[in-house]
């Protein structure tokens, strides 16, 4: 099944499938498909390597400003039971932060489940969206 996302003006429309009805959308369209991140944030320092990572506001926020004092590895997101979310982690630190490929330092529901199987580098100043595969129970980087 391919996947498309597109991202406008903090909306994300995420396609699983072609369709007749599907359509590129221009400025001033609507269209129900799209959704808003949620204009919550939620900052969280991380001092060391974090296993089932749950902030504090993990059900009101979709936007995840992560603050690395050191680099750090990161093997599992709490709140993939909100099914097919899309969360964006923000690294606002100065060290990168490495996103585990299936580590089973978390629980198997939390875990990433990443292309080519590696790791990846969430480096200081960059944003990625990921999917929460309900069938798969996983994470899923959007590319």
């Amino acid at each position: 099944m391919a996947a498309e996302v597109t991202l406008h003006a903090g909306f994300v429309k995420l396609t699983f499938a072609a369709t007749a009805d599907d359509h590129a959308l221009r400025k001033g369209e609507s269209d129900s498909r799209w959704k808003a991140l949620a204009t919550t944030e939620s900052t969280v320092a991380l001092s060391v390597s974090t296993d089932n990572l749950t902030p504090t506001d993990l059900a009101s926020a979709s936007t995840f400003r992560l603050n690395p004092s050191l680099a750090v590895n990161l093997t599992g997101f709490a709140g993939g039971f909100l099914s097919s979310r899309v969360v964006a982690l923000m690294n606002v630190g100065a060290y990168a932060i490495t996103i585990k490929h299936e580590s089973t330092s978390s629980l198997a529901s939390n875990r990433f489940s990443l292309a080519g199987s590696a790791d990846y580098t969430l480096a200081p100043n960059s944003v990625a969206l990921f999917f929460y595969d309900v069938t798969g129970q996983r994470w899923r980087k959007v590319s």
